[in-house]
């Protein structure tokens, strides 16, 4: 009966946690459609990309311009022909345009996501590929028919995943000139991540269940 509570209570603190701070994780994979290095054409991509949905925009856009939201949060990881790359944060923002002239030619509009990653920017990146350093990764979705999304939040489903243009570009220095372009499959998981206060009360839980296992045994 008392393991029945545990489960109980540790949810409902899961649930309040994550509203507060909404990691979201997406998965995608796909290849590689450009030489990296000594890396070949058509080696496969892994990767996981992980931000909080729950970040206010630093900035509000106009009718045809994106929200952009802090990337303080993010977390990019991918596995490129075998080998890994790790990015964290940075001073670019998530940019997220609905019904927006966001690269889209004149007076066209389109719904579209912007992750990047720089080092110059404060992003932390590690890993090589095929010899390379990596400096700059860039994950851009966009779909030109503007039905991706009904407003500029983050989103928290990978239904961006399946945009008509899923792109990722590397490049070794600062700028992604010549940054290699791939497909991105479909997600494969989108979870909500337990913030520190879950773990914290998952914690105090299991001491206090051993507390009254020890002075039931007393």
């Amino acid at each position: 009966m008392r393991s029945s509570a545990v489960i109980l209570v540790l949810g409902m603190i899961c649930s309040v946690s994550a509203s507060a701070v909404n990691i979201v994780s997406f998965d995608f994979s796909g290849t590689l459609a450009d030489a990296y290095g000594s890396t070949a054409p058509g080696a496969s991509i892994e990767g996981t990309l992980q931000y909080d949905a729950d970040v206010p925009p630093s900035s509000v856009g106009g009718p045809f311009n994106p929200n952009r939201y802090p990337a303080e949060s993010l977390l990019i990881m991918l596995s490129i022909g075998g080998e890994a790359v790790t990015a964290t944060g940075g001073g670019i923002p998530l940019e997220v345009g609905n019904d927006s002239e966001f690269g889209a030619g004149p007076g066209e509009t389109v719904d579209a996501f912007n992750v990047v990653s720089a080092a110059f920017a404060g992003s932390t990146i590690s890993g090589t590929v095929g010899g390379l350093n990596v400096g700059w990764v860039q994950l851009t979705f966009v779909d030109p028919t503007a039905t991706m999304f009904d407003d500029k939040s983050l989103p928290t489903t990978g239904d961006f995943l399946l945009a008509d243009t899923s792109e990722l570009k590397l490049a070794e220095f600062d700028i992604a000139f010549g940054g290699v372009i791939s497909p991105i499959g479909p997600a494969t998981s989108s979870v909500p991540a337990p913030g520190p206060l879950a773990l914290l009360a998952l914690a105090l839980i299991i001491v206090a269940i051993a507390r009254g296992r020890r002075l039931h045994t007393l």
